[in-house]
């Protein structure tokens, strides 16, 4: 025979009632917040303030396992100082140890009544410290996502039945929610990602020098990945120095304007045999890649999270990029994809400059041959026609200035006598000048360097020698 039920009296029927309404109510604003917004933090900030209020708790944290860092990270916090956030980011824990990874594999709430009683809890200090004796964690995580929501209390004792069913359907109503505001936080972050490189692949097609191309791409390596610093060396014509071709977020800490290749080896390796150099943090350093003592030295090489990749264009590396978060430390190995594309574009920028630059330069060079075929044939039309010695030597002087770019020549030739040079024609003279210059006559043992050019026996008078007017400067005239 089953007993009667205990009678209750209809205050406590009516404050059941209330409180029934209540969470009713709180489920309902949550659900409309949760609906109304795709930000991620907006709703969880939601979540964190209702479950406060419906469990009668001090503060609330909702927490995701970071695994970069090893720890977990409060993206959502009701009533917790900073201090108490920062503490819990600096401890690095197993994510299945904790209340919220029991909570997780369990896929149940799991409560520490009293937080002081239990030696081994990881975060024992912390919430001591913060001034908490008791919590409530309730599992939230999606299929990517290690996330839970713990609720605390100042005052020890267990959340009853009632309050961790209430909780429990917050979390579970969440979730979904949750789960569409992630992807709309990410579909953002991609968004944003494309954009900045559609306005990078349009600035890269403007006519820029290299030096601008490349510190645009940097801009965006450091905006869309998130890297602390970045830097693109060069080799010199030789390939036996690196030169630094832009470079970002460097600060007070400059890198030298020139180291040779083999000095370093973990910026030989990459160029040498075209293979990525990566150290992410709390990675040892082997023996071949720890820097000298001069290079030690200086600031800009101190980082344990670098990343140093080749920039290959038709089989060869034509530079470098490298990277880090020698500030922030946070971990590299997640953003290297999107960065190898960043370096494939580096690489057709520093390839096509060169391209260019050979280009521009064998067009100088036909130019200069064009100038010079137009001259010899000016010249070779010139000396075709009835034209006395003198007005052919001129034409053929005046040529010759034009093709190999010197100021003055003249012709001297040893009289019929064998005893004198006469100047017989000149180019490059202004008109005053070859008035004077015209018809100019050395005796030939006064001839100096134009007399040597004869050598010892005196040539015919039908000889000729043309010489720049620097190579006799030192010879006296007859008139001058």
């Amino acid at each position: 025979m089953t007993p009667d039920p205990i009678p209750r009296s209809p205050a406590d029927l009516q404050q059941e009632l209330a409180q029934s309404l209540e969470e009713v109510r709180a489920l309902s604003e949550v659900s409309q917040v949760i609906s109304a917004s795709l930000d991620l933090r907006e709703v969880l900030s939601s979540i964190a303030g209702h479950a406060v209020r419906l469990s009668r708790s001090d503060a609330c944290g909702i927490y995701e396992f970071n695994q970069d860092r090893q720890a977990f990270e409060v993206v959502a916090a009701h009533n917790v100082s900073r201090k108490f956030e920062k503490a819990l980011l600096s401890l690095q824990v197993d994510p299945r140890e904790g209340v919220i990874g029991q909570a997780i594999q369990g896929g149940q709430p799991v409560q520490v009544p009293n937080v002081a009683e239990v030696s081994d809890f990881p975060y024992r200090e912390i919430i001591l410290e913060e001034g908490f004796h008791a919590l409530l964690a309730v599992p939230m995580g999606g299929e990517r996502t290690i996330r839970g929501m713990v609720l605390y209390r100042k005052v020890s004792g267990p959340f009853d039945e009632r309050t961790v069913n209430l909780v429990t359907a917050l979390a579970s109503q969440s979730k979904i929610a949750m789960e569409n505001a992630h992807l709309f936080t990410a579909v953002q972050e991609q968004s944003r990602n494309l954009e900045q490189l559609y306005r990078l692949s349009v600035s890269i097609q403007a006519a820029l020098a290299l030096p601008e191309r490349l510190q645009l791409i940097l801009k965006a390596v450091q905006d869309v990945i998130g890297f602390d610093r970045a830097i693109v060396w060069l080799p010199d014509r030789e390939e036996a120095n690196l030169e630094i071709g832009a470079s970002i977020g460097m600060g007070d800490h400059l890198p030298p304007a020139r180291i040779p290749i083999g000095a370093i080896r973990s910026l030989e390796k990459p160029f040498r045999e075209q293979v990525e150099v990566i150290f992410d943090r709390d990675q040892d350093v082997p023996p071949e890649y720890r820097l000298s003592p001069e290079y030690a030295r200086m600031a800009f090489f101190r980082s344990t999270s670098f990343a140093i990749l080749p920039l290959v264009s038709r089989g060869r590396a034509v530079g470098l990029l490298g990277v880090d978060n020698r500030v922030s430390h946070e971990p590299l190995t997640r953003k290297l994809e999107i960065l190898r594309m960043f370096a494939s574009d580096a690489a057709v920028a520093i390839e096509n400059a060169r391209l260019f630059q050979d280009v521009q330069a064998q067009r100088i060079q036909l130019e200069d041959l064009s100038r010079n075929i137009e001259q010899l044939y000016r010249l070779s039309s010139a000396v075709q026609e009835p034209l006395s010695l003198k007005e052919q030597l001129s034409r053929v002087l005046d040529a010759a200035r034009q093709v190999v770019f010197i100021d003055r020549f003249y012709v001297w030739a040893i009289n019929a006598g064998g005893d004198k040079l006469v100047n017989l024609a000149g180019a490059g003279f202004t008109e005053e000048e070859w008035k004077d210059f015209e018809g100019a006559e050395i005796p030939l043992v006064e001839g100096g360097p134009c007399t040597r050019l004869t050598g010892k026996g005196f040539p015919s008078s039908s000889t000729t020698r043309i010489r720049s007017r620097r190579s006799c400067a030192s010879s006296p005239l007859t008139r001058h």
